[in-house]
C-alpha cells in the first residue's frame, strides 16, 4: 500500500485554494455599442414673433431644446455557483451579473415651454380663464388641465412679470416633421371697476420641426457580484 507522506497532503491543501482561484472565468470583458437618438429641432416661422405684447400683457415664449442624454440600463441575472466555488463552500447560493448597456433618451420626453408672462396694467393679472391649446400638423393635442396649471392659475400684481411652464405631447408621438402651433385664446387685458371683463386677447406661435439623429458609442459593463 503507498503512503503518502503528511508534507505532502499538507502542501497539496495549502495550494487547492489557488489552484481553484486560478480555475474561475474572469469577467467578461466590455463590448461596444452603437447608440441611436432621434430628437426634434425647432425654429420658428418667419411670421412668428416670441415676444408679444397686447392690451398691456406681454408674454414671451421659449421652447426648450431637446437633445439625447446618455442612460444606462441595467439588467441583473442570477448564476449559478461554480463547480470550485462549490468545492471552496458546499452551501455557495452563486452570484449575481449585473449588465450595464448605455442607450440615448431624448430629453425633455415631451414638449416644454416656458412662458414668461409681464403684466404693464395697472390692475392684477390673472391668467384664470385663459384657453391653451397646441397644435401638431394642424390637428389639437388633447392636453391635460395639469398641463397648464401654472399659467391658469399664475396671479401676477401690476409691473410684475413670472415665468410659468407649459407642456405638450410626447416626443414619441411627434411625426417625422410638422409645424406646431401653440395658442393663448381668451387672455384677460382689461376690466372695468367693479372687475367685469371688457377685453380679451389671442396670442398664437408657429414653429416648423424636423427630426434629426445622434449617433454614439458606447460600451457595455458586465460585473458579477
Amino acid at each position: 500500500m503507498t503512503m503518502i507522506r503528511p508534507q505532502v497532503a499538507l502542501l497539496s491543501l495549502a495550494l487547492l485554494p489557488t489552484a481553484i482561484g486560478c480555475a474561475t472565468a474572469p469577467p467578461p470583458a466590455p463590448s461596444n455599442v452603437t447608440m441611436n437618438c432621434q430628437y426634434p429641432v425647432l425654429s420658428p416661422m418667419p411670421e412668428t414673433k416670441e415676444s408679444q405684447t397686447k392690451g398691456g400683457v406681454g408674454v414671451t415664449v421659449a421652447i426648450t431644446p431637446f437633445q439625447c442624454a446618455q442612460q444606462v440600463r441595467k439588467t441583473y441575472t442570477q448564476k449559478p455557483p461554480t463547480v470550485s466555488e462549490k468545492m471552496l463552500n458546499p452551501h455557495a447560493h452563486g452570484h449575481t451579473q449585473t449588465t450595464s448597456t448605455p442607450y440615448l433618451q431624448v430629453v425633455p420626453e415631451r414638449l416644454k415651454v416656458t412662458v414668461r408672462v409681464s403684466n404693464q396694467l395697472s390692475r392684477v393679472f390673472r391668467g384664470a380663464g385663459t384657453v391653451i391649446q397646441f397644435q401638431i400638423a394642424g390637428k389639437t393635442y388633447a392636453s391635460k388641465q395639469e398641463d397648464f396649471a401654472e399659467f391658469t392659475n399664475v396671479i401676477i400684481p401690476p409691473r410684475g412679470e413670472q415665468l410659468v411652464e407649459l407642456y405638450g405631447p410626447p416626443v414619441e408621438s411627434l411625426p417625422p416633421q410638422a409645424n406646431i402651433g401653440i395658442f393663448l385664446y381668451d387672455v384677460v387685458t382689461k376690466t372695468d371697476v367693479a372687475g367685469n371683463i371688457t377685453e380679451k386677447q389671442n396670442f398664437e406661435w408657429f414653429y416648423n420641426y424636423s427630426m434629426q439623429t445622434k449617433q454614439e458609442m458606447g460600451q457595455v459593463q458586465i460585473v458579477e457580484n
